[in-house]
């Protein structure tokens, strides 16, 4: 929908505006938050945290998606105000492409279905740890980031001589690149311990020698 440059500053101003528009915080995150803060063991004053960036606040904060009606009346109020506007940087350039209003339709079908909203039976939450302050740290799985950066890896990780492997040898590949990939995963979100390799049959079998 953007005709101007991704790294620019209407971009980004853009991008933060989309995203408070989808995610909401949920009740009282932000009193949970400045309770951390201001434990003993952080000792924060009010002058420090309001320098605080926008990523901290994300990655310590829980937010839900709401219903379509809501994200539908935030998405529209960005396009309204950007329509029509030219680039800052660039005079002449307007910020959305032509077809702007098409695309926004489209999307806005997608909005309407549920598609974007969190569902009730879902949590999107799941505690790690709990810091000094007692405050419980989450972990958010409402993301394909990680999915996508599997696939990244999953090809760095193969000669570039390799590449012509028969199809049992590739599949062989794959299993064991995403199932040591999970176990790391594992390990790094606290829900396992730390063995210094991927091969958990291994331990089992050693603790079953040993018992």
């Amino acid at each position: 929908m953007l005709a101007v440059d991704k790294h620019s500053y209407i971009a980004r101003v853009f991008k933060v505006m989309s995203a408070d528009a989808i995610f909401k915080q949920m009740d009282g995150e932000y009193e949970r938050l400045l309770r951390h803060l201001k434990h003993p063991s952080i000792g924060m004053d009010n002058d420090s945290m309001k320098k605080l960036d926008r990523a901290y606040l994300r990655r310590m904060m829980r937010y839900v998606v709401p219903g379509p009606d809501v994200i539908i009346r935030g998405l529209f109020d960005i396009y309204a105000f950007v329509v029509g506007m030219e680039d800052p940087e660039r005079p002449g350039q307007m910020v959305l492409v032509p077809n702007a209003r098409e695309i926004l339709i489209k999307e806005m079908a997608y909005v309407q279905r549920g598609l974007l909203s969190d569902r009730s039976d879902v949590p999107v939450y799941r505690a790690v740890r709990t810091l000094s302050s007692g405050v419980v740290v989450f972990r958010c799985v409402r993301s394909s980031s990680q999915l996508e950066g599997q696939h990244q890896h999953f090809r760095e990780a193969q000669h570039s001589c390799a590449r012509h492997a028969g199809p049992l040898s590739t599949s062989a590949r794959g299993l064991l690149f995403d199932f040591s990939w999970n176990v790391r995963a594992l390990v790094r979100a606290g829900g396992a311990a730390d063995l210094g390799h991927c091969w958990l049959w291994l331990a089992d079998a050693t603790s079953s020698m040993s018992a």
